[in-house]
């Protein structure tokens, strides 16, 4: 091979190096090489995992509304939403406002299907409410719901036929109220139970028995106002002469029921008598018998004005009256009043009048007795403050009441009254901490409640009331300590433990507040135990009985003794199988030679044989049993 010369600058030597690549850029390269399968998998991943988000998010039930929280703008769908979901709580407001949400969405809104099914629901609602309202007896309560249903309810027909039976219903009532008042006016007692129990076929409600309750017992008032009336009259016509009955008959008579329609009828007979008597004390005036008229006058009552002819004798016997005896029923103001209305009339008789000096030397007397009731009147004034320094100083005017004075003994009947009414100011703190000490129920403070109301001493006017709050918070001590024994003896009761129930709760002694309960739990599971051990005994009989050994069955079911939980119904059975026993018994006993219910026997023909003619007569037919000598 020649050689080639060598020039300056020239680079052929290295051309071969200029085409391989560089480390970094070979490195470059590679990565590039191997990131594209990556790339591409992640870039697959990630769309993968955007669809499955993606799917999850809309396949997954969207969150629920806040109904607590629901704008005023909100969706039409979350606000009904939210409606039917108060108005299963089943409460009416809840119930009315979703009507009020919807009464004014059109046909044409996107929710009206479910609107409707809504609505359906609703209304069914309040009709039940309101059916249970009649149930109960208030049919105007009922109504008045049925009617709060819009007249846009699925159900409205329904709603409409109920709303019509119900005013027909309370229409019946009202007939039949009206008809028993007018049987009470009238006296007719077999009209107005006939009403009552008219009324009580109108349903079994509470309200209705309430009614029924309240008419019976106006009819009972009524009754016995009529018949004390029937008796007044009939007492006066028997001595219609005697004022001390005319009297008495007004007096009884005022004391007659005043809601009643008797009332109304004896107001009248009232007035007849005492103008009965007034006609009678105007005779005996007449007939110058003073003692008489004065007799008569004083049983004339104080608010009958008298006629201006006995008017003099009329005052003066009632003055004779209040001097002679102290009204301890009446209030001190009554009494005031009829004192210083007398004197007043007895100081305008005339000296011409035939009581004119019976009159002068009765004003003393009433003057004493006003003297007396102005001190017992301010005394009352005190007391009714209700503190006791005013009772006290009550009690102190009053007893200036000296023993010879007119009043004396009406001051101590309010004095005694008053003392006992400073007891009840000082003992009711005790005996209010003891109730609010005993609220809690629980034994330390009913304990401490006990001894609070023990400081008030017998004798005391707050006495019986604090041992009858003593003894109910003993009781509630009992309960609270004893309640353990029998949750435990019912505990085991329910785990089948009969006998070990029983025993758990006869620890109970029977002086405690749950001794009733916890015997009638004993009992109760007793019979259980008593039934479970006497029931295949019965069995055993029955089935002797079904295979037709009665006397076996009656001598097996004879082994449950008197007292045992099915000892009754074992008496049923034996009682119906020997029943059976005499059934099949009494035939056989008809046919025994020994058996003869006549003394002789039944014709051999049931009426006269026809005569034989041409042939002989057949010998007579024997009885099938021999005759016997009567027992």
């Amino acid at each position: 091979m020649p050689d080639v010369p060598f020039k300056v600058g020239d680079r052929s030597e290295n051309k071969p190096h200029q085409h391989r690549p560089s480390i970094l850029s070979q490195f470059l390269r590679g990565i590039s090489t191997a990131a594209t399968p990556a790339l591409w998998l992640g870039l697959l991943a990630l769309c993968g995992g955007m669809a499955v988000t993606a799917y999850i998010w809309l396949s997954s039930i969207p969150p629920l509304p806040d109904c607590k929280k629901v704008a005023p703008l909100a969706p039409d769908a979350e606000r009904l939403y939210c409606a039917e979901r108060a108005a299963r709580s089943g409460k009416v407001d809840a119930i009315l406002a979703g009507f009020n949400l919807v009464k004014t969405w059109s046909a044409n809104h996107p929710l009206h299907h479910r609107v409707n099914r809504a609505m359906k629901e609703w209304s069914r609602s309040l009709l039940e409410r309101a059916q249970e309202k009649a149930a109960k007896g208030d049919l105007q309560a009922a109504i008045e719901l049925a009617r709060k249903i819009p007249a846009e309810s699925p159900i409205r027909k329904e709603v409409q036929a109920a709303i019509a039976g119900w005013q027909k219903e309370r229409s019946q009532e009202a007939a039949l109220k009206k008809a028993f008042q007018t049987a009470l006016a009238k006296q007719d007692w077999l009209t107005a139970e006939d009403k009552i129990l008219a009324f009580s076929r109108l349903g079994s409600g509470e309200k209705v028995q309430a009614e029924v309750k309240r008419l019976r017992q106006q009819l009972g008032r009524e009754r016995a106002a009529w018949e004390q009336f029937q008796q007044l009259q009939a007492m006066v016509e028997y001595d219609p002469s005697n004022p001390d009955t005319l009297a008495q008959a007004i007096a009884q008579a005022e004391q007659i029921a005043p809601k009643t329609h008797t009332h109304k009828v004896a107001r009248s007979s009232i007035t007849g008598w005492t103008q009965s008597l007034l006609n009678l004390i105007a005779t005996r005036v007449g007939e110058s018998d003073l003692a008489g008229a004065i007799a008569a006058a004083q049983a004339l009552p104080f608010e009958v004005s008298p006629p201006a002819k006995i008017r003099d004798l009329v005052w003066y016997s009632r003055a004779k009256a209040l001097a002679s005896r102290q009204s301890l029923g009446k209030p001190v103001s009554v009494q005031l009043q009829q004192v210083w209305m007398t004197r007043f009339h007895l100081q305008q008789v005339g000296k011409n009048s035939p009581v004119y000096s019976q009159a002068q030397e009765v004003i003393p007397q009433l003057e004493k007795q006003l003297e007396d009731l102005n001190q017992l009147q301010v005394a009352s004034s005190a007391a009714r403050i209700g503190q006791i320094p005013s009772l006290q100083l009550a009690i102190q005017i009053a007893q200036g009441i000296q023993p010879d004075r007119p009043q004396r003994l009406q001051a101590r009947s309010l004095i005694a009254r008053w003392q006992q009414d400073i007891q009840r100011v000082a003992d009711r703190p005790h005996l209010l901490a003891a109730h609010n000490l005993a609220a809690t129920k629980t034994i330390p403070k009913l304990k401490a409640a006990i001894a609070q109301a023990s400081v008030i001493a017998p004798g005391r006017a707050l006495r019986s009331e604090a041992q009858a709050a003593i003894a109910q918070w003993n009781r509630q001590i009992q309960t609270i300590e004893d309640r353990p024994i029998l949750d435990q003896a019912k505990t085991l009761a329910s785990q089948k433990k009969l006998k070990a129930a029983i025993q758990q709760a006869n620890k109970i002694r029977p002086e405690r507040a749950l001794y009733s309960e916890a015997q009638k739990f004993a009992q109760k599971w007793t019979n259980l135990i008593q039934i479970a051990e006497d029931q295949p005994i019965l069995s055993r009989a029955r089935s002797q009985a079904a295979s037709g050994n009665l006397s076996e069955a009656i001598s097996t079911a004879s082994q449950i003794s008197y007292g045992r939980a099915l000892y009754d119904e074992a008496q049923r059975s034996i009682s119906s199988w020997s029943a059976r026993i005499e059934a099949i018994n009494r035939p056989m006993r008809r046919y025994s030679p020994r058996y003869r219910p006549n003394a002789y026997p039944p014709p051999a023909y049931p009426s006269a044989p026809r005569p034989y003619v041409g042939r002989p007569m057949p010998p007579p037919m024997m009885h099938p049993f021999p005759e016997l000598p009567p027992p």
